[in-house]
Order: structure tokens, then C-alpha cells, then sequence
């Protein structure tokens, strides 16, 4: 299953990212958006209040990871301190759910750095919203590494967001450029992001979203993604020609971190991670890597006029990316005045943290602002 279900993806992923090639990409057009069909049409009542929402709860001692990560300069052995757990929860029963796939872009490149093939193709969103009623909180739910060289088979999170938007949210799951064999790179990926919320507030009430309140969830490799755009205070304006049109901030309103890889350029940052566009000039290197580290954006930026609020969530048993990436973000944002608070979630691996029934539960209470 694509990562980030799987750990060999994300390390494809990552090492084409350390050498620079990116991967292989080229994609097909995205089909114009269709009418949403439910995804279930088996009537239930209006979901009720979800119960015992998560808290810190006591916290328990988690040994080092076992990961496979190939980090350039291996993580120190360290006797990892207390994380407080989510507590259990109890979902209600969920709601008819309906699927879309729709554009957000014109044609832009899709590839790039070795892999340049002059592939054109559009982003474009797969939007999982209850079947009525609303107005719902907006999610955009921003993915981890591809298990493909296209860009549009990057991993559209259905169980994910189906899961969400069952309990009444609106999700929407953007690709985007996410190296630069894929015609990304810094700022590009960013942008691609930035885009995704603009038009997202854009086009929210289509689906039956209040577009006031974004929050922004990244996974995996795109929870780094989504958390250099959530702490930099000046939005990643997209290229012309590069986004649909956007209303609004393109920055969220919210972010949650669900096992991130938050420590992608301390590990990979002299291999140039994204693109030799700003990377590979030795006179803007460093203030380029500095632009797409969380935790240095965090110290740049401390938490006070324009932040936002940031949660982190890491799953107990993820041997993909380890505890210590959320850890050194979480330590960052502390440091530097955020309320942030990492959380452990019980028995999750990599994947599996997304599914939760506290993740869902912790994801619905950020974006209504409880």
C-alpha cells in the first residue's frame, strides 16, 4: 500500500530527495469534476457529540525508535523522556459521505532536475464531505510521499477521509509537486500548498464548508510540508498562472502534525533536499534551508501576532519515522512560546495514527477551534 502505509516508499522517497534526482514524474490530466456521488446512501441520524475528545492523560516512557530512516548524521542514543497519551474516545455513528475529484490548478510542470520530461498536468483535490446539512469545518489534509512516479497517484487518504468527513468535517486531500523530479522544489511544493488552502476557502461552500477556518493536517513526509507553511507568516504566493483562483489566506487557520518527518533538512539538507534553485547557490544556501525547517522557522518566528495553533500527534508504535522528529518540532515550538503539546497515539504504527479514532476525534475538535 503507498506510503505512508508502508516505510519502503518514504525511503525511496527521501533518498531521491537526498541525491537530488527527485522521482520519475509525469502525469495524466485529472478529469473534470464530477457530480459527488455518496459513497453510501444508507440513511442514519445526525452524528452526536463526540465523547471524552483526547487529553494529555499520565505519561509513559517510550523507548527510542527502531527506524529505518539512512539519516546523513544518525540521531544520538537517548533515553526518550515521558509522552502523554490521547486518551480513548467514542465516535458517533457516521454519516453518508460523498467523494469528488476536482482540478485546483491549470496545467503546470511535472517534472523537473534529471527527470525533466516536459510533463504538464493539474493538482487537483479528492473531497470527502458528509452528504448534507452543514455548514462543516474545512480540512485539507495534505499527504505524505507518493508510492508513484506521477503526481497523480499520489495517495488520496480515502479511508482517511472518509473517516472525518463522517463525523462532519469537509476534507480535502491535495497532490502537489512534492520534489523536484516532479517539477517541485522550494518554493514550489510550498506554493502548491498555499494554493490548495486558497482555493479551498474558495470553493468550500460547493461542498458545504464554512471557508473562515482552514485547518491544515499533514501526514508524514507532508506533515513537514504542511508545518513549514503553517510557521511561515508571510503565505507562499503560487506563480501566476500556477493556482485557480483563491479567496482568502493562503496560510490555515490550524495545524496538526501527525508523524511528521519534521527533521528532513538537519538530516538531508546538504544533499539539497528539493531543488538547486535556491539550494544549490552557496550565497542563499543556508537561508534557504533555514526557510523549510520547522523547528528553525519556529525559533524565527515565535508564537504571538499572525501564529497559529499547532498541535503534534505520533503514533506508539511508528517505526517509519521516528518519535524523535516530533519530539525535536515539539521541544522548538515550546521554546519559542507555542502551546503546542506532543501526543502519543496508543498503538498506532505510521499509518495507523492517522486512522484513530482519537486522531479523527483530536482533528474534528482543532478545526471546530475547541
Amino acid at each position: 500500500m503507498p506510503d505512508p502505509r508502508t516505510a519502503g516508499r518514504l525511503l525511496v522517497g527521501l533518498a531521491c530527495l537526498a541525491l537530488l534526482a527527485g522521482c520519475a514524474a509525469g502525469a495524466t490530466a485529472v478529469p473534470a469534476p464530477a457530480t459527488p456521488a455518496p459513497m453510501s446512501t444508507a440513511p442514519v441520524s445526525a452524528p452526536t457529540a463526540v465523547t471524552n475528545l483526547p487529553s494529555p492523560v499520565a505519561a509513559a516512557t517510550v523507548a527510542p525508535s527502531a527506524s529505518p530512516f539512512k539519516y546523513k548524521k544518525p540521531l544520538p542514543v537517548v533515553t526518550l523522556p515521558p509522552v502523554a497519551s490521547l486518551s480513548p474516545v467514542v465516535l458517533a455513528s457516521p454519516m453518508p459521505v460523498t467523494a469528488t475529484h476536482v482540478p485546483f490548478t491549470p496545467k503546470v510542470a511535472c517534472s523537473g532536475g534529471s527527470y525533466e520530461t516536459g510533463e504538464m498536468c493539474q493538482l487537483s483535490f479528492s473531497v470527502y464531505a458528509p452528504a448534507s446539512g452543514g455548514p462543516w469545518p474545512l480540512v485539507v489534509l495534505v499527504p505524505g510521499s507518493s508510492d508513484s512516479e506521477k503526481v497523480s497517484d499520489i495517495f488520496d487518504y480515502a479511508d482517511v477521509g472518509q473517516a472525518i468527513a463522517g463525523q462532519g468535517a469537509v476534507v480535502m486531500v491535495p497532490q502537489y509537486r512534492q520534489d523536484a523530479g516532479m517539477g517541485g522544489g522550494y518554493p514550489v511544493t510550498f506554493q502548491d500548498i498555499a494554493c490548495a488552502v486558497g482555493v479551498a476557502r474558495r470553493t468550500a461552500a460547493t461542498y458545504g464548508a464554512d471557508p473562515s477556518r482552514v485547518t491544515m493536517v499533514g501526514h508524514s513526509y507532508g506533515g513537514w510540508a504542511g508545518a513549514v507553511v503553517a510557521l511561515t507568516p508571510k503565505p507562499f504566493t503560487p506563480a501566476t498562472g500556477s493556482c485557480d483562483p483563491t479567496a482568502g489566506s493562503l496560510r490555515p487557520d490550524a495545524f496538526l502534525g501527525v508523524d511528521g518527518a519534521y527533521a528532513m533538512v538537519q538530516n538531508y539538507g546538504e544533499e539539497d533536499i528539493l531543488t538547486p534553485a535556491v539550494y544549490a547557490k552557496e550565497a542563499t544556501r543556508a537561508a534557504g534551508l533555514a526557510a523549510s525547517d520547522p523547528s528553525a522557522l519556529a525559533a524565527k518566528y515565535p508564537a504571538g501576532a499572525g501564529s497559529i495553533p499547532i498541535e503534534l500527534l505520533h503514533g506508539a508504535r511508528d517505526s517509519v519515522v521516528p518519535l524523535e522528529t516530533s519530539l525535536g518540532l515539539d521541544a522548538a515550538l515550546a521554546a519559542n512560546g507555542y502551546g503546542s503539546t506532543l501526543r502519543l497515539v496508543p498503538g498506532a504504527d505510521h499509518y495507523g495514527a492517522m486512522l484513530a479514532d482519537q486522531t479523527v476525534a483530536t482533528i474534528l475538535a482543532l478545526a471546530k477551534g475547541q
